[in-house]
């Protein structure tokens, strides 16, 4: 809106100076302020503001604060208790789980019942707490070519774990079903996951394939695995024959 005639318009945009930097905004009104004598409503028509917002800057600068103050509200009674929100940063850093294997780790290890919403929101509030970073520069070494097609029968073994229940896949009355009939549980893509897995060992060549499951998927059950099949048909080419 144009000023009007007598009325010039502001000398000085602050709200654009403030998208800038508002602490320094609030510092060009202040030295104003201390310019022309203390006279409220000059520096509020010369940065095109109203006089309880000079107000408000004069009362930041005895309590000694030009920042801007935190939008959260005073009264937060469903706020997540301080000495929670610091065992869900200690177990982040320990285990560096996501928010939802973190809540179940929690409720497993601290007895503590903390939805994966509440964690993930803990967590963005909290960044810098967060002593580590995921190394995301990608494989640091040139992966060894393997001939898969040219390999004789038990010289190259693929193990992997598999996925147990599939949540995408499954119906909730087929994982309830799973649940009433202690059936292994869903299972995540490490090895520090918590639950039931199934292992597995595929022959590239004979395409012949072993399966074993186990209550709980870990590095000890992983090399326990590992050592069973090795042992089973890698000796000599019967292994096989005796597997089955």
């Amino acid at each position: 809106m144009p000023a009007r005639p007598g009325n010039p318009g502001p000398l000085i945009d602050y709200k654009q100076l403030r998208r800038i930097n508002a602490e320094a905004a609030r510092r060009a009104v202040l030295e104003y302020l201390h310019g022309n004598g203390g006279n409220v409503a000059a520096s509020a028509r010369a940065f095109g503001i109203t006089r309880p917002v000079v107000y408000d800057i004069l009362k930041k600068q005895r309590q000694g604060d030009l920042q801007d103050r935190s939008k959260a509200p005073r009264h937060q009674p469903g706020k997540t208790p301080d000495e929670v929100e610091a065992k869900v940063l200690q177990a982040k850093n320990k285990t560096r789980l996501g928010p939802k294997r973190l809540s179940i780790h929690l409720s497993k290890y601290e007895g503590l019942c903390v939805p994966a919403g509440t964690i993930r929101h803990i967590l963005r509030r909290n960044r810098d707490k967060i002593r580590y970073r995921p190394d995301t520069s990608g494989r640091k070494e040139k992966r060894e070519f393997v001939d898969w097609y040219s390999a004789k029968p038990f010289e190259i073994v693929q193990m992997d774990v598999k996925f147990i229940r599939d949540q995408d896949a499954l119906s909730k009355d087929q994982i309830i079903h799973l649940d009433s009939h202690g059936i292994p549980n869903y299972q995540s893509p490490t090895l520090h996951s918590y639950g039931d897995g199934a292992w597995s060992a595929l022959d590239v060549n004979s395409r012949f394939k072993l399966i074993g499951y186990s209550r709980e998927r870990s590095w000890t059950n992983g090399l326990c695995w590992y050592l069973w099949v090795i042992s089973r048909l890698r000796p000599d080419q019967s292994g096989l024959r005796r597997a089955k």
